[in-house]
């Protein structure tokens, strides 16, 4: 192969399509006013069994699920009660599944957990948009919940 100028070209790179935050944190109860920034942990190239899904800045000691949708993060969202905000995942899909829980360890907002994502290396999932976002329920004792930001990430063939 040519470039057209006359040189070769060397190899190809296959740039992933990064994930893209939306929305903003929030919390109620007694929940502390946390950040709880929710990003991909590596890029969701199928076959990527190394994939995942984080969380950090949450309330330590709280239970964390991280819910999954077909689809991208959208306003206005749906309000579930006893949830502080909405849930920007595609409702009308239907919630794909869920991870966790997960016991967040640490104390104040200085907790972290991660959902273990892997990707199948199935082309037939090549192009499929995926939503997350995170709800935690406060420390045993407390009522309240938290929140994190929603996520969009498409599922990447090579």
């Amino acid at each position: 192969l040519t470039n057209g100028g006359g040189g070769r070209f060397v190899g190809l790179a296959w740039q992933p399509q990064p994930a893209a935050p939306f929305g903003a944190p929030c919390a109620n109860g007694s929940c502390p006013a946390c950040p709880m920034v929710h990003t991909a942990n590596g890029d969701p190239n199928l076959g990527n069994l190394a994939f995942g899904l984080d969380l950090t800045g949450a309330p330590g000691g709280s239970l964390v699920w991280c819910l999954i949708s077909i689809g991208t993060c959208a306003a206005p969202g749906v309000t579930v009660p006893p949830l502080c905000g909405p849930l920007y995942i595609n409702s009308s899909a239907g919630i794909l599944g869920s991870l966790g829980p997960n016991l967040v360890p640490g104390a104040g907002c200085a907790g972290a957990t991660t959902f273990p994502l892997p990707l199948p290396p199935n082309p037939a999932f090549a192009g499929l948009p995926l939503a997350s976002q995170c709800v935690a329920f406060c420390p045993a004792g407390a009522s309240g919940t938290s929140l994190s930001n929603c996520l969009s990430f498409v599922l990447q063939g090579n």
